[in-house]
This record gives structure tokens, sequence and C-alpha cells, in this order.
């Protein structure tokens, strides 16, 4: 979020300044920019400013030349309004659950395509780059054909249309304005002049380049890169355009096409249903086949789209609009073809069925020819054109997008910071690339492309995306990510899609696919075999990532045999549902009686007590009492005596202290960690250790060591006199002296170089850029405007330096606006304390630990945690990963709590 201007803060009004220019965050093109740090900053992704933007993106991407061309033909040749049936049939159990799947995955993991799969599962990384190549190919041909609509386009600006007439050099004896004999001047146009087929001899000669085509190509290519240069911020506003033109286009049509001559004749045609059809298998598979090419889930567009989304959007719902309303767009769209086809056959005395044509014929052929015969004919034409570009962009947009934003996730610091030349270099990269299918047998290219580019390899690939997400991640557990999005789980019937039925359907349409095929062919023109040969290379191309980089994963991430790895991987399941639950007691009742013999106050008062815990054989989630002062005796002595070496283990202390002839009783809540425990052993369990710390209920310091000798009467009342009143959190107070402690409203703290307290050594060597000591030191310092900063690991890897993430003044929620779900961050906030009308300034330390953070990070961090809590000085600590934790409200109750104070609001 930008923020501008002057912050309403918890502070003292001195404290409550303008924001310095050094300070301040502004919104600049729709990007948060921050002022100048010495610290490397992860850039925040993107999101889109409005709901709008991402819906128009994935309408536009979703419907495209295929609604127009493909679905009408498709209808008529599967028994018309009887198609439908098995249409909705395929949208309900196969192409809506995988769409909705795609949007959800792409909103919760915020990643492209291949990265995606490094936080689901790893070994499947290869489908992210078989996406990718998929994507290259579309680019390679789907632009030329919307260059061949802007060639249309450019060649309507005349007074009358060069394809009414046989008049032309590029017609010959064979053009007839007469259907019925020979060829008509509007095909002989598209064949002879826009592809120049007539010079090529097929596939293996297809003659020079067609400039006029290139250029129109370069054109389309050079819109394109200012609409994706930007990312989302230029994409977002295209959209608003190119996706809504077409509709209102269509509707143009519609009501011209519906006042023409025979349009009603066409248009009983296009419904008319001819329920035998539906006993026919083809029909069903051309019906699944749609439905999947015309959503367009697997081709790692959803994804990114989706992962700009907030993360609370109602994906669900998105998923149900944005389908309904592509299916709607088909639908539309066989009135509009077909009510111009009832026309055309009235015109020529002939049958709808002898009129219509496939795919590119019915558009390039068809359609201009009866817009030829019409009343002002160059407009009808031109709006035409133009609604075929517009549809052709959006789906460029998302295909690129989706190419560009899956290498720039994977790749952030060398690639994702400089996207704009990245762009650049993939569209000359892909005009290259289509510069053959601007030649004179360019549509042989096409075809070629076509076929086997992209429609067997993407389904098998979509197929296991589907066993990727719901059998190896698992159903229900992306079923748990979604309610966290959006409130409530996904129901049985999607749950039941997702691992069943979907699988069951790609493969399918992958098996029929490969059977199905019987060989490369276009109007007559057989491809000789090594063309065929060209196709199944481009089809392995993409299907090869998938098994190498599983045999990369498997012999360098994961070095060892087969039989290590299969260990390793049932290690990582057993690792991960441990680090799920939480640590409990096999006999709670013996604890509670020694927590509550340590806590009894009576006549035991001026006494000590203690209690110890370790984890029962080394399992992070069990735990046991193992000593206690009411056995051992209540000598300290005797409670470090009781401390293992090679094991990590909990205890409470209680001691006594005199202050002004009164004796108050302390508690100190001790964490031992062994020397001898491994860094594995440890990580285990650290990531359990926020369960266990609550089961000991409040005290008033922490102690986390390595060291026995810190464990004397001494060292601790020492640290208790550096820590006020009671906390409920693990963290070591602050070292200054008890004089410093409180500061009034009116003082001013000496500066001094920071020096970090230290209360055990630390259990690894961390490494920390000098302004992160620059930031703390500056919120501990009363002079300064900071009054938070936010710490964070270089590039979110927790085996990194730490480094300044941002700093600033405000109040709480200024910092929790900036912590991020996939990441762990620290924060120190100062706010003002008030007691017996003393203003006294106090610093909270913020653990944040992202709900999307992984247990395997979470276990690297809590290695860690102790020397980072010493940099920070704080009186009181935070461990916060939920967004409805972070709030200002509970810091204010944390140290009210601690120091029995009254929060001073201004």
């Amino acid at each position: 979020m930008a923020h501008s201007g002057t912050f309403s803060t918890a502070l003292p009004p001195r404290y409550s300044k303008q924001i310095s220019r050094k300070q301040v965050t502004r919104e600049e093109d729709g990007e948060d920019q921050t002022g100048d740090y010495s610290a490397p900053k992860k850039k925040e992704r993107q999101q889109w400013k409005k709901k709008m933007d991402f819906l128009l993106s994935v309408v536009g991407f979703a419907v495209d030349l295929g609604n127009v061309w493909r679905f009408p033909y498709i209808c008529y040749r599967n028994g018309g309004g009887a198609f439908l049936i098995p249409y909705v049939i395929m949208l309900i159990f196969g192409g809506l659950p995988l769409f909705y799947m795609e949007l959800a995955l792409g909103q919760f993991q915020k990643s492209g395509c291949i990265s995606v799969w490094k936080k689901i599962c790893p070994m499947f990384k290869g489908i992210g780059f078989g996406i990718s190549v998929i994507a290259s190919y579309v680019a390679m041909y789907y632009n030329t054909l919307i260059s061949w609509s802007l060639y249309y386009f450019f060649s309507s600006f005349r007074s009358r249309l060069p394809w009414d007439n046989c008049n032309n050099i590029w017609n010959n004896k064979n053009c007839t304005t007469n259907q019925t004999l020979g060829q008509s001047a509007a095909q002989q146009f598209f064949e002879r002049h826009v592809l120049g087929e007539n010079k090529a001899k097929g596939i293996e000669d297809i003659g020079n380049i067609r400039w006029p085509i290139a250029l129109c190509l370069m054109g389309v290519f050079v819109l394109v890169y200012f609409s994706l240069w930007k990312g989302i911020k230029s994409s977002g506003k295209a959209v608003w355009v190119t996706a809504t033109l077409p509709y209102v286009v269509l509707f143009i049509l519609l009501i011209r096409g519906l006042t023409l001559p025979g349009s009603l004749e066409g248009i009983k045609f296009y419904l008319t249903p001819r329920w035998h059809y539906l006993l026919k298998s083809k029909v069903w598979v051309d019906a699944a086949a749609q439905i999947f090419f015309s959503l367009g889930p697997g081709f790692g567009v959803l994804l990114a789209l989706s992962s700009y989304n907030h993360f609370n959007n109602n994906c669900y719902m998105d998923a149900l609009i944005t389908a309904s309303i592509n299916c709607a767009t088909s639908f539309l769209a066989g009135f509009v073809v077909f009510s111009v086809l009832g026309y055309m056959a009235n015109r020529h005395n002939k049958s709808v069925d002898e009129v219509a044509k496939m795919e590119a014929g019915l558009v390039f052929i068809v359609y201009p020819e009866a817009l030829a015969t019409l009343d002002g004919s160059v407009f009808w034409a031109l709006i035409f054109f133009l609604m075929l570009i517009t549809l052709g962009l959006d789906s460029t947009f998302g295909g690129l997008e989706a190419l560009i934003t899956a290498v720039c996730d994977e790749w952030p610091e060398k690639i994702g910071r400089r996207r704009e030349l990245f762009v650049a270099c993939l569209v000359v990269y892909c005009f290259i690339g289509a510069l053959a299918t601007t030649t004179n047998g360019g549509q042989y290219v096409v075809t070629l492309i076509d076929t086997h580019g992209v429609p067997i390899s993407i389904l098998f690939i979509c197929f296991l995306e589907a066993i990727a997400v719901n059998w190896f991640y698992g159903v229900n557990r992306f079923s748990e990510d979604i309610k966290k999005m959006i409130g409530y789980s996904p129901g049985i019937f999607w749950k039941l899609c997702w691992s069943v039925i979907s699988p069951v359907f790609l493969f399918t349409l992958f098996i029929l696919s490969i059977t199905g095929y019987t060989g490369l062919e276009l109007e007559g023109y057989v491809f000789p075999k090594w063309a065929s040969s060209i196709g199944w290379a481009m089809t392995c191309s993409s299907i090869i990532p998938i098994p190498a980089y599983m045999i990369y994963h498997f012999c360098f991430v994961c070095k060892g045999s087969f039989r290590k790895i299969n260990h390793s991987f049932e290690d990582k399941i057993l690792f991960i549902k441990n680090m799920s639950t939480e640590a409990s007691f096999g006999d709670l009742e013996a604890f509670k009686r020694a927590n509550a013999f340590v806590r009894e106050d009576g006549q035991n008062r001026e006494r000590k007590a203690w209690l110890l815990v370790e984890h029962v054989n080394d399992n992070p989630c069990s735990l046991q009492l193992c000593a206690t002062s009411e056995d051992k005796g209540d000598s300290l002595d005797e409670f470090v005596s009781n401390l293992r070496d090679d094991q990590v283990m909990y205890g409470l202390i209680r001691l006594t202290s005199s202050v002004d002839m009164s004796t108050t009783v302390k508690f100190v809540y001790v964490r031992w960690i062994g020397h001898e425990v491994r860094f594995v052993k440890l990580g285990k369990f650290g990531v359990v250790h926020g369960s266990i710390s609550k089961n000991f209920d409040q005290y008033h310091c922490f102690v986390e060591t390595s060291n026995k000798s810190e464990l004397t009467e001494a060292c601790l009342m020492d640290k208790l006199e550096n820590n006020a009143g009671t906390r409920n959190h693990v963290i070591d107070g602050p070292t200054v002296g008890r004089q410093e402690r409180g500061f009034t409203a009116t003082q001013t703290q000496t500066r001094k170089e920071f020096k970090p307290s230290r209360v055990a050594p630390k259990p690894l060597a961390i490494d920390v850029a000098p302004e992160v000591y620059e930031a703390i030191n500056n919120v501990h310092c009363d002079y300064e405007e900071n009054n938070w900063c936010l710490i964070g690991f270089e590039n979110g890897k927790v085996d990194k330096k730490l480094v300044l993430l941002d700093e600033g003044v405000g109040n709480f929620e200024d910092v929790s606006s900036r912590f991020e779900d996939d990441q762990v961050m620290f924060a120190l906030y100062r706010l003002t304390d008030k007691i017996d009308d003393i203003l006294t300034v106090k610093f909270a330390y913020i653990y944040w630990l992202g709900e999307r953070v992984k247990p395997l990070q979470k276990a690297k961090v809590s290695a860690y945690c102790q020397p980072i809590e010493a940099l920070f000085r704080a009186h009181v600590g935070l461990t916060m990963s939920s967004r409805s934790e972070a709030k200002e409200s509970v810091i204010v109750e944390k140290v009210s709590a601690s120091t029995g104070s009254k929060i001073w609001v201004k």
C-alpha cells in the first residue's frame, strides 16, 4: 500500500511530524517506491488496482478468435442445439473445475507457472518449463493470425473493399462473383493476395517473406510490447479497450445480421437439435476439446493473472463469472455468424451447410464476402476486423504474460528487475520465430505449429498438473488453502472433480488426440513425413522438460540412491505432519500439578522452585515432565544438574526479589539447548516451540541458552532487573541499564554505538548488514523521527544475511502492511507508555512468521531466533503469523499487561 502525507501515530506530540522526504512512500505509476536506503529491498509484487482489471484480463484471454470461428462451426457440425448438452456437461465436470483450480492455485501461491512448483511439489517443476515452451510456440503463430486481421483492417480503408470484385492483379480467370462457379473474389484475396499460397509448393518450399504481412506482424508485436512492458499496470489498462470492444461490435453485427434476408434460416440451422448426434462419441470428444481450449487451463495464464490478486479475493466467484461469460460469448458468436451464413445461403441459393467453412475460412472468406455486399461495407469491414484484432490481442497479452511472469518469478534478481528489457528480448525472439509464418507458405507453418506445438502436449501437461496438485500436494491441503483465502472450503463436488473426474477427462482427451492422429493435411495437401517428424519433435520438446527435471531433482537436489530419496521423501512427509501438530504432554495432569507447585505463593513464597520438561524419544510433538524441585530439591544447582547436553529442554524457575522491604515473586522461563544438539534436531523442535511456551502461562523473563553458567541465581536476577513486568512471549529484555529503561517524553537519549546484547552464545553465526544496526539504533534514539524498522533475510532466504527492508514513522498498521505471507520478518516498534503520569518509551519486538512460510523454513529460522532477538533490545515481544493479530491494539495490550500501565494515546 502506498502512503503519503502525515501519519497518525500513538506517540507523544513531538513524534507526530510530517514525514521527511527520505521516509515518504509515494505512488508513482501505481508502484510503491520508498526512500533511498542502502539495504537492498525486495520489490513488492504488483497487484491489480481494480477487480475489473483482473476480470477483464481473464475474460479477454479466454474469449479469443476460437470463440468466433471455431465454436459456431463445431456446434453445427455436431448436432446444432443438441451439441450444447455435451458442451455444458463438459464445462461443469471438466473445464470449470480446472479453471477454478488454476485461479485458486495462482492466487494462493503468488507465483508463475515455474516457481509455483517449488512451493507445492518441486519435482514437478518441469511442468512450468513445458508450459513456457508451449507459450513461445503459441506466440510464434497466433500473432500471425492477428496480423492477417490487421492487414484486412488497413485494406478496408478505401472507397471499395478490394475483395468485392475480380478486377485486381492477384485475381485469375477462375475468379467470379458467382460462387457456384470457380472461386469467389474474397477467397482469392485471402489465398492469393494475403497468404500468397499460389507461390508456395508446400512446406518444403515456403517461398519468400510477404513483407506487408511481416510489417503487420511487427505492428502487432509493438502493440504487445507496450501493453506488457510495465506488467499488469499497462496490460490492466489495455484490456479495458481490448476486452470490451469485441462485445460492442458483436451486438452491432448481431443486430445488423438479424435484419438480413435469410438470417433466420441460418439461426434455425444453428439451433435446431439433431438428437441422434448425442450417440456419437466424436461429439462428446469435440465438446470436451472445445471447452478445454476455450477456457485455457494449463497454459499458465490463469496462474499468472490470479497471482496478482489480493490474497482474500473470491476466486471461486471469479471462476464462475468468467467461465460463464466465455461460454455465453461463444453462444452469442454463433448467432452473429449463422445469421450472416443464412444470408449468404439465401443470396447464392445454397444450403447453409454448403456456405459454411472451417475456422479461418469462416472469418477471412465467408464473412468478408458477406460484408462486401452490404450498404456501408467499409464501415462493417472495419469494425469486424477491429473486433478480430482486439480478440486476438487479449489472448496474446495473457499468453505472453504467463511466460514473462514465470521467468521473472523464477529469476527475480537477474530478470525480474529488468522486466522491460526482458519483454523486449522476448518480443524480438517471438517475432523472428514467427517470420516463417509470413512467407508464401506461411499457412503450412501455422498448421504445423497449431497441430503439434500445442494441442497434444498441453493436454498431457494439464493432466500432470491436476495429478501433482491434487494427489501429491493433496486435494484436502489445497482445499484448506482455498479456505484461508475465501473463508470456506470447496465442497465434495470440486474435490471429486479435481482428484478424479478432471484427470480422467484430460487423460482421455490426450489418448484420443494421439490415436486420432492421421497425419498433417491442409486443403488436400499432405505434409511429407519429415514435416510430421518435426511436428512430433515440437510436441516432445514441451513434454521432455518434465521427466528431465525429475531426474535432475533426484540426482542433484535430492542426492543419493533412489532408496535414500524415498526415505528422504517419507521423512519430509512425517516432518511436515509433525510440524503441523502442536506439542502436547502425555501426562498433562502431572505437569499441571508441578506448575501449580512452582507458582504456589502461600508459605513457600520466599523459596525457589522449578520444573523441567523434555521431549519423549526426540519426538517434537510429545512432552513429559522429567524433574521438579519438589522431588529434587529447590537448589538451582539441582535444576542445572538435570540439564542434558544432547537435548532441548524447557524449565520454569521461581525466584524472589526484595524491593522496598517487600518480597516479589518472579518467574523465569528457560529453554535449554544442549551444545550437542544438531541443527536438524534444533530446527524440528524450534517449529513447535510456540505451542510449548503457551503451557508455561505468564513469566517475567525468558532465557534461551547453551551455557549452564548463565543459569545461576545472580545471572537470572540480573536478567529480571532488565525486564519490566510480566510477559507472554519468548524474548530477552533490553540490555540498557535500569536507569535508562524509562524515558520521559522530555528526555533526550545520548546516541551511542549500538551493540547487540547476548544472553547466550549464538547457535549459528548471523551476517547482519550495517544498515540494520543503524535502523535499530534510530528507533532506540528518541530524537530520531523513525519509530519503526523492518528487517528480513536477503532475497527471502533464511540462510542469507539480515538486511533492512524498510523504516519510517507511523502506527503499527504501517508496519504490518509490509508483512508478506510467505516471508519471515522482524520488526522493532517504539511506542509510549504512561505510568503514574510519567511518559516512558517502550520498544516492542515483532517476529512475523507468515502463514505460507514452509515448515522447513520455520525449522531453519528457529535456530537463528535467539541471536536475532538479541539485536532488538525490546521490552516486550510478540510472534505473529496472521494479519488479524497484526494490529496496534494487540501491541498496546501486551505492553500494558507487561508493565501494569496504561498506553498513552494522542
